[in-house]
This record gives C-alpha cells, structure tokens and sequence, in this order.
C-alpha cells in the first residue's frame, strides 16, 4: 500500500510544493519514484515556466544536473566563484544576462525545446506557484 506525502517550500523555494507517494516496507517507507525523478522534473518547471532565477533556483538546478560549481561555471564560462557568490545570494534574483545564460543551459542539459529570443528566456517577475505531484 502506498501512502502519499507532502513537501511544501521544497529545497527552500517557497513556492514549490512536490507530493510523491512512498510504499511501506519491512525496513519503513521507501519513495516510489527513481531517485532524482523528481528533482529533475522540479527543475524542468523552473526552466519552462521562466520562475525568476535567484541564488537558491541556482544552487538548485546545479545539483540537479549534479556539478559542482566549477564544471557549472565553466559550462557557462565563467568563475566558480560566480557561481558561490550566486549561491550565497540566495534570495537575490541574477542579473538578466545570467539569468538567461543559466536558463539556456539548463534547457540543454535537460533536453528542454524553449525559445532562443532573450526576452523569452527571462524570467517572470514573480514565481507562480508550482505544485508537482509525483505520477509514478
């Protein structure tokens, strides 16, 4: 039998809430899904939905890919200290060059089809609201 849970202000982004169902085993409960499914899945909605990209969203889709932050950085040609100033910015948004540069990479790195136009890749003002229920 599974039982569904429940992640409000997943990895610290107050506006994304991820439900996944977990099965009861003789060691506890055990998540259903593949481990990273869901991660990547948060990580698509962040890129498709052009969620503005402050430091956490940065730190975020960088451990999705799984890179530290100097690979992250030279993918985007840039400093690893770049990246850790980001990261420990985490509630200021990245200048829109950046943002655009991080959006489109992570679109690659994804297998993501968006726009290649630099007003579309920016992101929105505000984060809508992301509620992801897992669907395995």
């Amino acid at each position: 039998m599974s039982k569904w849970r429940t992640i409000k202000n997943y990895y610290g982004m107050n506006y994304i809430t991820v439900c996944y169902r977990t099965r009861k085993t003789p060691h506890g409960n055990v998540l259903v899904a593949k481990a990273g499914d869901i991660e990547r899945a948060v990580a698509c909605l962040i890129v498709a939905r052009k969620i503005p990209l402050r430091g956490i969203e940065v730190c975020f889709l960088r451990k999705t890919l799984g890179l530290s932050m100097g690979r992250f950085a030279a993918a985007l040609s840039l400093s690893g200290t770049s990246i850790m100033k980001w990261e420990h910015a985490a509630a200021k948004r990245l200048d829109p060059v950046n943002e655009v540069a991080v959006r489109a990479l992570m679109a690659e790195k994804l297998g993501l089809k968006i726009s290649g136009r630099f007003s579309d890749l920016l992101g929105t003002d505000e984060p809508e609201e992301i509620n992801y229920r897992d669907a395995a």
